[in-house]
């Protein structure tokens, strides 16, 4: 018993096979039979699993599996033996009670003329020396005569299965089975269809007329049992079982009683019609799954199947004529799977729904629970996409009744309900909901919530791949479009709506009938000037409002805010340039711009989005049309209220129309015999005045910052390298022609401050303007011109006067600063040593502590070069292996402000290959040519020392000793300084040098020195930055000699020619100037207050 169980739950390779069912399933089998045939198998529980578990399963893999079909012939007649000694434990175990189903189950399976088994053994022959003689009439099976094979199937004899068949005979099974009919205990339906089953899949191979003599009675037996059935029995869970007995009758009677199958039929919808009219939820779930598997079986496209089933036509009128529908809706529709069975009740149902059915099944949603309500709009839904036009008008007609009375909530679920349709249903009902559902949208008084939930269903109809459905598309974007050009009411929504119609589905393999829709929109119903008059509407709309107090939160009409409609627009406006392949035409650019940008209306959240839009799409522009708009339009941006959209705008134009010119200086570089003129020409960019405008003007310092950097860019960094190597004083000459106009502008029309004026102050002023005029003499006139026309259209205070002063001073110095790579020998910075400090110095790795170290004292003027050549001198080795390291974390300063630590926050930070290395721990030589104080190596520093290449000549140092001190021997090192970087400051390259350009014209220095007095601590740090920049005022040194004591020593002739120069204003014979004089004029005491 053990050994067949385990090949039970074994597999099924044929090794083996023959060995286990001789020696288990055979033992097993026989004495099954044994017992069965003394009446007392059932005693034995060994016994009772062996038939009631592991005999089914153990031939229902013998029969059925597909392994069947790759044993050979030994096995398969091993299999037969088997079958043969099954067949007789079954007819022996018939012969009391009570009715074994398992192994009738079993029997049924083995008489299957279309398992696996009798299909692999269908040419068997049969053996009539067996059995015929001993049954003689009593023989039920016997193979076709082969009159009626076709040619196909005449070896077809099924003898096997005609032998297994009599054998059951010849054992009296079929005597023992009838007698279980006679049972003093009323079977059940479970054993009725276990005793009428046994044959049912033999039908072609028995004697039709001895079966009807057999089991004629025991039909009738059968359905009386059936007719008798209780209340009570259609509430247990066993009811199945008397479908399936129903089922078996029916399969027997289209066999042996043909006219006996409408009885059957009737008798099965008449028990499903008393089940499903109870209240009782099993009765009903029961009867709808069977239900369920009749209307699947009589739809089926498999014949077999249908042949077998109740005809739809017949079901179908069945469930009108009774009211099934409505009777299954009275039921739990709370419960899904309830549900499930129902939904395909009204599927099969709902093309012969009548008015009043619909009406009956709509009225049931009163009272019920939402859940209840959500299941029967699902199966209304699910029905309806079946439903004819006629028939969808009428659904259409409750639910709109419905609309007006009922709940916001039942609203929403009538929406959703109306969209299942529309997605589900025919075109032509799809059409109908959707004029539904535009209707409801354009309803007074409805909610923003409301209105998307319409919408958002009306949407969803048009899904993606209904083809048939762009027709319906394009008409409704024809409606939007209506509403839109209406300029009331329904705006915002239909440009929402339109653009979500256009963009729905939509993928970057756009296609071809969206383009042509698109372009219908665009050129024939001119949608692009449609939508920026309603977004002029809707700004001015809302302006009138509120008087002018617009907010983002402002509602344009009841439902959409302000920032909903101008975005909608300007979706929608991108979304038809971008996706139809078109440009806006400059008129349409301009009419955008004047209404989001320029308009009196305009709020600030209209300007922020109107600039972002000009941004993003600029390249929905084509070239000329930019050039256009950035001359007319972008370039007349407001500089001083300018934001960091509105100068993002500003560059990204700006580039876009002068984008040729890189071009045309590269090719200009080729040729350096031109003139200046023809070269200045070639630095000119459109809108350049605009920039240096919004530079001096914008009060935003990040702005004026970044677009400071990117007039740099323009004028140096961004030219061509043989530009900056072969021409640096057309270069830097035209730079400084430009600031100098700016500059000489800017003293002329110099604004005092607004307090009263005292004739001090007039004087001051005056004097401003007169050097203005002196300096304009150095430029052109109309350079001059041209830049008073450009600053004059933006009015001037005190306040701004000075900004703008403070940073046109910045862009020279920043200018400077690129240029000289941030060091010049030349520098007045290099003349003086500035404040006097120690540091400490430690011989090792940086981090190092409890080591000895050396003091140094340093000046803040002094270079990273002249400590790394002073510590090389004290240590005996070259300045190139002075390995120098810093504990610092702070970026390094980029300005020259001189207070210490840099203090400067108005300095632009510029973006250079040393920056990025300044923020190391170790000071490379990259940075030699920096000052300490940019390096922030402050008083009280350590600095470590690393000597590379060869040892020192300096012995170790104990811990605990005395710091050496160590100073900078400033004039020999600024003369090795200037020694190792093989510079000449009188040579041509430094000449040519833009701070050097700058000294040459003294009115520089002279309008510096004016500009001193201004009380703004900005304006002096300028000065103070570019003074220590350019190189010392050659002037300064004249006077300072006459007050020195080389002054009673040296000749006439030894002074400069320049103090020549610098004194005939005031004596021809500079041999009459005295100290005294020399000193008022440097210091100027009497006129040292501040303005």
């Amino acid at each position: 018993m053990n050994t067949f169980s385990e090949w039970i739950n074994g597999s099924n390779r044929s090794t083996g096979l023959e060995e286990k069912c001789e020696e288990a399933l055979g033992q097993c089998l026989l004495s099954a039979t044994k017992l069965a045939l003394a009446g007392i198998a059932d005693q034995d529980k060994n016994c009772v699993k062996f038939m009631e578990d592991l005999v089914p399963e153990a031939f229902r893999k013998l029969q059925c599996s597909h392994p069947v079909n790759n044993w050979g012939f030994e096995i398969q007649s091993g299999v037969f033996e088997m079958v043969e000694l099954l067949i007789d434990l079954i007819a022996a175990r018939l012969s009391y009670s009570p009715v074994p189903v398992k192994l009738l189950e079993t029997l049924s399976i083995v008489f299957d003329y279309d398992s696996v088994f009798q299909r692999k053994n269908k040419t068997k022959p049969y053996d009539r020396s067996l059995y015929d003689k001993q049954l003689d009439d009593r023989i039920l099976a016997n193979p076709p005569s082969t009159s009626t094979f076709s040619v196909y199937n005449r070896n077809e004899t099924y003898g096997w299965l005609c032998q297994i068949i009599n054998r059951f005979i010849l054992k009296d099974g079929i005597i023992n089975l009838k007698a279980q009919f006679q049972n003093k205990k009323q079977l059940t339906a479970l054993e009725y269809n276990a005793l009428l089953s046994t044959f049912i899949n033999c039908m072609d191979y028995i004697f039709i007329d001895k079966y009807r003599q057999l089991f004629s009675e025991h039909i009738e037996q059968a359905l009386d049992y059936i007719k008798n059935l209780k209340e009570q029995d259609f509430k247990a869970k066993s009811t199945n079982s008397v479908f399936e007995l129903l089922s078996t009758l029916r399969k027997i009677c289209s066999a042996v009683w043909p006219n006996r199958i409408e009885q059957i039929e009737q008798l099965h919808l008449n028990l499903l019609l008393k089940m499903i009219a109870l209240s009782n939820f099993n009765a009903k779930m029961n009867s709808l799954k069977e239900l369920a598997k009749i209307i699947e079986n009589a739809t089926s496209n498999i014949p077999s199947m249908t042949k077998a089933s109740i005809r739809r036509d017949v079901i179908s009128e069945w469930i009108i004529e009774n009211s099934i529908l409505s009777k299954a809706l009275e039921g739990n529709i709370d419960q899904n799977q309830y549900v499930e069975k129902v939904r395909t009740l009204m599927d099969f149902i709902a093309p012969k729904i009548s008015k009043q059915d619909i009406e009956t099944i709509w009225k049931m949603q009163h009272g019920r629970s939402l859940v209840a309500v959500d299941h029967l709009f699902t199966l209304i839904a699910s029905a309806a996409a079946k439903f004819n036009l006629q028939q969808l008008n009428y659904l259409i007609e409750f639910i709109c009744n419905s609309w007006k009375t009922e709940t916001i909530l039942i609203q929403e679920k009538l929406i959703e309900l109306l969209g299942t349709i529309g997605r589900e249903c025919q075109k032509d009902s799809a059409v109908r909901v959707l004029e539904i559902l535009w209707d409801l949208a354009h309803s007074d008084r409805l909610s923003r919530s409301m209105l998307d939930h319409i919408l958002h269903y009306h949407l969803r109809i048009f899904s993606e791949g209904r083809s048939p459905y762009d027709a319906l598309k394009r008409d409704y974007c024809l409606k939007c479009m209506s509403d839109l050009q209406r300029k009331q009411g329904w705006l915002v929504p239909a440009i929402k709506h339109l653009y979500d119609l256009l963009h729905h589905d939509s993928t970057n393999t756009f296609k071809r009938t969206d383009e042509d829709l698109i372009s219908l929109l665009v050129h024939k119903h001119d949608l692009i000037s449609a939508l920026i008059q309603s977004l002029s509407t809707c700004q001015l709309n809302v302006w009138n409002k509120t008087h002018g107090h617009v907010t983002i939160d402002t509602l344009v009409d009841g439902r959409f805010t302000h920032e909903e409609s101008i975005k909608n627009h300007l979706d929608l406006l991108s979304f038809l340039l971008k996706k139809g392949n078109l440009y806006l035409i400059l008129k349409r650019s301009e009419e955008l711009w004047d209404t989001l940008i320029t308009s009196e209306h305009v709020s600030l959240f209209d300007h922020e989005l109107g600039l972002n839009w000009f941004i993003t799409c600029s390249e929905d522009l084509n070239r000329e049309s930019q050039i256009a708009l950035f001359e007319k339009r972008v370039s007349k941006l407001n500089p001083i209220h300018l934001t960091s959209k509105g100068y993002a705008c500003f560059k990204l134009y700006f580039e876009r129309c002068n984008s040729e010119r890189s071009s045309q200086s590269r090719n200009f570089t080729c040729h350096t015999n031109v003139s200046t003129s023809a070269y200045n020409e070639m630095l000119e960019y459109r809108g350049v005045d605009e920039l240096w405008n919004i530079i001096l003007c914008v009060g935003d310092d990040e702005i004026a910052n970044d677009a400071t950097r990117f007039l740099l860019d323009l004028y140096y960094l961004k030219q061509p390298n043989r530009t900056r190597r072969l021409t640096p004083q057309l270069l830097h000459g035209h730079f400084l022609k430009e600031v100098y106009k700016r500059l000489s502008y800017l003293l002329i029309t110099a604004v005092p401050p607004s307090t009263s004026l005292t004739k001090e102050i007039e004087s001051f002023y005056k004097s401003l303007k007169t050097y203005g005029e002196q300096l304009t003499t150095t430029i052109t006139t109309t350079t001059t011109t041209t830049a008073c026309h450009t600053s004059t259209s933006i009015e001037t205070n005190h306040t701004l006067w000075l900004q703008k002063i403070e940073r046109l001073l910045l862009i020279i110095e920043e200018y400077i600063h690129i240029v000289e790579n941030e060091y010049s020998p030349t520098a007045h910075i290099t003349s003086f040593y500035g404040l006097e400090y120690q540091i400490k110095i430690i011989l090792g790795e940086i981090g190092k502590t409890n080591s000895s170290y050396d003091i140094v004292t340093v000046h803040s003027n002094d270079t990273l070069q002249m400590l790394r050549i002073c510590l090389g001198q004290f240590y005996k080795v070259s300045s190139h292996d002075i390995h120098i390291s810093i504990q610092n974390t702070r970026p390094l300063t980029q300005s020259y402000d001189h207070v210490g630590t840099n203090n400067n926050n108005n300095t632009v930070p510029l973006s250079s290959s040393s920056n990025n290395q300044s923020n190391s721990n170790v000071l490379s030589s990259s940075l030699n040519s920096k000052y300490l104080y940019q390096l922030h190596i402050t008083p009280g520093t350590t600095i470590y020392i690393k000597i590379l290449g060869s040892t020192y000549n300096q012995p170790i140092k104990p811990n605990n000793s005395e710091p050496i001190r160590i100073k900078l021997n400033n004039s020999s090192m600024l003369t090795l300084t200037s020694n190792n970087n093989n510079m000449n400051t009188n040579d041509d390259i430094t000449r040519l040098t833009p701070s050097n350009m700058m000294a040459d014209n003294s009115k520089i220095y002279d309008i510096l020195y004016k500009l001193s007095y201004l009380n703004n601590k900005n304006i002096h740090k300028r000065i103070r930055n570019l003074l220590n920049l350019m190189p010392s005022d050659i002037r300064i040194h004249d006077y300072l000699d006459l007050i020195s004591i080389r002054a009673a020593n040296i000749c006439t002739t030894e002074r400069r020619q320049s103090t020549e120069n610098a004194n005939n204003n005031n004596n021809n014979n500079n041999n009459q100037i005295n100290s005294r004089q020399a000193i008022d004029y440097v210091f100027d005491i009497k006129n040292s207050s501040l303005i």
